[in-house]
């Protein structure tokens, strides 16, 4: 059996992310013929849930082509895929999944990385969401069973081949999970993915465990050690930082301190940068118009960020930006 590995017909496309040990905060991936690792900061735009599209890939193209032609979006986020794991068109309860992978959802999720990769882009992925229906241990025999494993050689077997992805375990972990969970799934996953190289990661709150309460932004600091600590678990080649930050209360000083904190690896503020009314004031956009600020002061860090407008969505998918053209020249002149 003969093997042929020739470049790309698709100059655009890119490969597998990777650590550049000269620039370490970098988000890359291989890029060219090479593949030498070149440097492109996530603006993710928030997609529609699996379940809504995962029998419909036109759909998600349409979408992914809407966000990157039209806007300017360099990746996308899907949010806690959950019960899909098991059953594509669920979002039910953990406790009663099936014990075994739907091929569906793999499928899904194979068509979206590469629909991002082949424009040179990013998917970013949570695995888990928060609350009963989200959180691993109400799996059958537990987060480490024989269920969770089972899904962890799925993923491994089926996405790990497939780049332009990376994944977080969740959102708000803390409220939801401990170090112990948290450091058995980077561990059992990294192990499992072996020589294909996808950032894993998670995203901390600044708020205490179990509490229940809306979390405080990070930039505040009361639980900062804990969020360092939670974040710095696998070395630095393997475990992006994730990270909470609201736009209303994160100065520039706030950046370049969450930038300090993690010298060694990239960085995520993954709550999501969304334009909703009447929400959550106090972090979202309340006009159109504020993205074109927020973009620039995340990405010209090389901190990665979500963004997503939510007038009429139900599927956390962004709706169409009606300042699409401004936020697209905003992006090309931030990637220059």
């Amino acid at each position: 059996l003969a093997v042929s590995v020739t470049p790309s017909s698709n100059p655009d496309r890119v490969g597998w992310s990777g650590w550049k040990q000269d620039e370490p905060r970098a988000w890359a991936h291989h890029r060219g013929p090479s593949g030498e690792l070149a440097k492109r900061t996530p603006i993710l735009v928030m997609m529609p849930n699996v379940r809504t599209w995962h029998d419909d890939l036109a759909h998600m193209r349409a979408f992914v082509a809407e966000f990157n032609e039209a806007h300017g979006f360099n990746g996308g986020h899907i949010s806690t895929i959950g019960r899909s794991w098991f059953d594509a068109d669920s979002a039910g309860n953990l406790r009663y999944a099936s014990p075994t992978p739907d091929p569906r959802t793999f499928a899904a999720l194979e068509a979206a990385a590469s629909e991002w990769t082949d424009r040179g882009g990013w998917l970013h992925l949570w695995m888990w969401g928060k609350g009963s229906g989200g959180n691993p241990s109400n799996l059958p025999g537990g987060y480490a069973g024989p269920a969770s494993q089972r899904l962890n050689r799925y993923i491994a077997a089926r996405l790990g081949p497939v780049p332009g992805w990376s994944m977080g375990i969740g959102w708000d972990v803390e409220f939801w999970a401990d170090r112990a969970l948290i450091e058995w799934w980077l561990n059992d996953l990294v192990s499992q993915l072996d020589l294909w190289h996808h950032w894993v990661g998670l995203r901390y709150s600044d708020s205490d465990t179990g509490q229940g309460a809306d979390p405080e932004p990070a930039n505040r600091g009361k639980y900062r050690d804990r969020g360092i600590a939670w974040n710095t678990i696998l070395p630095a080649q393997q475990q992006y930082a994730g990270w909470e930050h609201w736009r209303t209360e994160t100065d520039d000083r706030a950046i370049a301190a969450a930038a300090s904190a993690f010298p060694d690896r990239p960085m995520m503020s993954e709550d999501r940068f969304r334009r909703r009314d009447g929400k959550w004031p106090q972090k979202d956009f309340g006009a159109d118009d504020e993205v074109l600020v927020e973009i620039p002061r995340w990405a010209e860090h090389g901190i990665g960020a979500i963004y997503g407008r939510l007038i009429d969505s139900q599927t956390q998918a962004s709706d169409v930006w009606p300042n699409r053209s401004a936020i697209r020249a905003t992006i090309e002149r931030v990637e220059k």
